[in-house]
């Protein structure tokens, strides 16, 4: 029995820190929603790629501006907001773009000596077989989103790490106070692991939106407060008082749990 209550005690600690995990990670796609930060990171990797960040040659112009680029967002290239730029280019359009634009340059556009090297080296190797040079490009493009890639997740990995802080703090998420209040409430402690066994049963929700984040952190925050649990600054009030608008411009009141 006293072994049982320690793991009901060890299931409860981590459902509850999952959840407030996920709350950090709604949060961040809340802001990357807001901020575009995905779009900036990728028109920044197409310049180091081509070896002209400055965009000096125009280059990175001729790419978004290129049928196979633009149709994938509204407007020309530079946009008024770099929120409008896309957050993703298939690795064919981009490569068909390139070999379009080295054929044929706009006026005013002069090729990257990257881009000269890189459908060089393309053309070596293909002998002739044009889808192998595209094939070649896209490679390349994808080696260089890999780059990109880890860009974004080293700056998530901060913004989750503030996140979470924030997040620990606003609640007042006092590891050893919820541990003890599970130890010794038996009441709390299964209807902690009860909840733990429905929400394992249920499929992730889908989330990608704005709505949808803002949506999964109301119900992350609606389930721990009405969990009872020992958690918040002030005396506890009844649930549904809980708002990701509270926890984004208030940082959360004593009044939230």
């Amino acid at each position: 029995m006293f072994g049982s209550d320690i793991l009901d005690v060890v299931i409860g600690m981590v459902f509850i820190f999952l959840l407030l995990s996920l709350v950090c990670s709604a949060l961040n796609e809340l802001l990357e929603a807001l901020l575009k930060n995905r779009a900036r990171d990728l028109e920044r990797g197409i310049g180091h790629m081509i070896g002209d960040p400055a965009n000096a040659s125009k280059f990175i112009d001729a790419i978004y501006n290129h049928g196979m680029v633009n149709s994938l967002f509204k407007g020309a290239y530079p946009a008024p907001r770099k929120g409008d730029l896309p957050s993703y280019i298939p690795a064919k359009n981009f490569a068909l773009a390139v070999m379009d634009l080295v054929k044929s340059p706009p006026a005013g556009v002069t090729i990257p000596r990257n881009v000269e090297d890189a459908l060089r080296s393309a053309e070596s190797a293909a002998t002739g077989n044009a889808a192998k040079v595209q094939a070649s490009l896209e490679a390349w493009f994808n080696n260089a989103m890999d780059r990109v890639s880890g860009w974004y997740k080293c700056r998530v990995q901060w913004i989750i790490l503030v996140l979470g802080l924030i997040v620990a703090i606003a609640l007042n998420a006092d590891t050893l106070r919820i541990a003890r209040s599970l130890a010794n409430d038996a009441s709390l402690r299964k209807g902690l692991v009860a909840t733990a066994e429905a929400r394992a049963s249920r499929p992730p929700a889908l989330a990608g939106t704005a709505a949808a984040d803002q949506q999964q952190i109301e119900q992350d925050l609606a389930t721990l407060d009405s969990l009872g649990l020992p958690i918040g600054w002030g005396p506890r009030k009844n649930s549904g008082n809980i708002s990701a608008t509270n926890l984004g411009s208030r940082t959360m009141t004593s009044e939230s749990f």
